[in-house]
């Protein structure tokens, strides 16, 4: 079965991630710290991941993650970074109010059988 939509397809393509807010930089900055003392020098936990992520994890590689968990939680990071996620996820809600709504139903009659979506998408689009 395919999807009535996708993610792309949002309204302005949904709510965008903001790694530049000023919050997640300086929380990030306390998680860069953190990982420095422990031997590791990344400035955001997205070059500890890139750098280190691999199948068969080496020990480098085990002691980068364990710093990485470390240091998240010490400095709660991703505390942070979800509740800076959440602010901008519920400014894009209160300013594609209408769009949103129009979504919403598109998708409940999807999912009772009044629409289908074909074969191909050209665009899936609620009208």
């Amino acid at each position: 079965m395919l999807s009535p939509f996708s993610v792309s397809e949002l309204p302005d393509n949904g709510s965008q991630w903001h790694p530049d807010d000023s919050r997640y930089q300086a929380v990030a900055a306390q998680w860069s710290g953190c990982m420095k003392d422990s031997g590791f020098d990344y400035p955001t936990p997205r070059e500890a991941i890139a750098e280190n992520y691999q199948m068969a994890a080496n020990d480098r590689a085990r002691a980068v993650a364990v710093a990485d968990v470390k240091c998240k939680l010490s400095t709660n990071l991703v505390g942070v970074a979800v509740a800076v996620q959440s602010a901008y996820d519920q400014e894009y809600i209160d300013t594609h109010v209408d769009q949103l709504a129009a979504l919403q139903v598109y998708i409940a009659d999807f999912l009772a059988g009044r629409v289908t979506v074909p074969e191909t998408l050209p665009s899936a689009s609620p009208s």
